[in-house]
């Protein structure tokens, strides 16, 4: 019994320790890198093909999509693609910001 409660306590402490650590993890300006650090191996960072929560929010922060959907709103807004129009049912032109840079 004691085994797991000093689990849980240390779960809690590593808890209360990278959420006072979040707001340093952003990618540095300077040097364009983000440093990541986790417990477990994530089995693939493709949006495409992981299900699991861990993943799926480091492959957001890894990988631009050509437009990303406003939660709140319900819109969809340009990452990527600056803008986009139907050419017909199947067929949807989209023109790309210059270099790959979102703004």
């Amino acid at each position: 019994m004691t085994r797991l409660l000093a689990r849980r306590l240390q779960q809690y402490v590593l808890t209360a320790v990278l959420m006072g650590m979040a707001a340093q993890s952003y990618a540095g300006k300077a040097n364009d890198t983000l440093v990541y650090a986790s417990d477990s191996e994530i089995e693939n960072v493709s949006p495409y093909h992981n299900t699991m929560r861990e993943g799926v929010i480091l492959a957001r922060l890894v990988w631009s999509n050509l437009v990303y959907r406003d939660p709140k709103t319900g819109e969809y807004k340009p990452e990527l693609a600056t803008d986009w129009q139907w050419e017909s049912p199947t067929a949807l032109l989209m023109h790309l910001c210059k270099g790959g840079q979102i703004s």
